[in-house]
C-alpha cells in the first residue's frame, strides 16, 4: 500500500506532534558554596522551583563537582540527596550549570554539566539512572 499523503498532490504529509510545553525545573542542591547557592536563587527568581529536600518532582539535583582528568564532573560528596537522585532517575548537573545559565540569560544545554560519578566509582549516576530507565520499559 501507499503511504498516506496529501490526497491532492500525493506527497507525504509531514505529521505534526503538538510540542510539549518546556519541563517545569525543580532544583534541588547538595554540598553548594555559600556563592552557588546565591547564584540558584538568583536563577529560581524567574519562576523556576527551588526545594530544600528530595520529592518526585525533583527534575535537577545541582551538586559541587570536580573535573577530573577526562575533563567530566564527579561529586565531591557522595550525599543522601545525590544517591536519592540516583534512584529516581533525576538529572544530577554540576553547580557550573547554574553559573552558565545565568551568564547565558537563560538555561544552557545541561549535557556538558552531566556528573559522570563521584569519588567512589565512575559512570555511578549514569549507570544507575540508565539501569533504572530500563527496567521501567520492560
Amino acid at each position: 500500500p501507499a503511504p498516506a499523503g496529501n490526497p491532492t498532490t500525493g506527497a507525504a504529509s509531514e505529521s505534526r506532534q503538538p510540542q510539549a510545553p518546556p519541563e517545569q525545573m525543580v532544583l534541588l542542591a547538595t554540598n553548594l558554596t555559600p556563592s552557588q547557592l546565591r547564584e540558584v536563587k538568583k536563577f529560581c527568581a524567574n519562576g523556576t522551583t527551588l526545594i530544600a529536600s528530595m520529592t518526585p518532582s525533583v527534575t535537577h539535583l545541582l551538586c559541587a563537582t570536580a573535573k577530573g582528568a577526562d575533563g567530566r564532573h564527579r561529586v565531591k560528596a557522595r550525599t543522601v540527596k545525590y544517591f536519592q537522585a540516583i534512584l529516581l532517575g533525576v538529572k544530577i548537573l554540576s553547580g557550573d550549570w547554574i553559573t552558565a545559565s545565568l551568564a547565558q540569560g537563560a538555561p544552557v544545554d545541561p549535557g556538558p554539566f552531566l556528573v559522570v560519578g563521584d569519588p567512589a566509582a565512575d559512570g555511578g549516576a549514569a549507570a544507575a539512572a540508565a539501569a533504572l530507565v530500563s527496567t521501567w520499559v520492560r
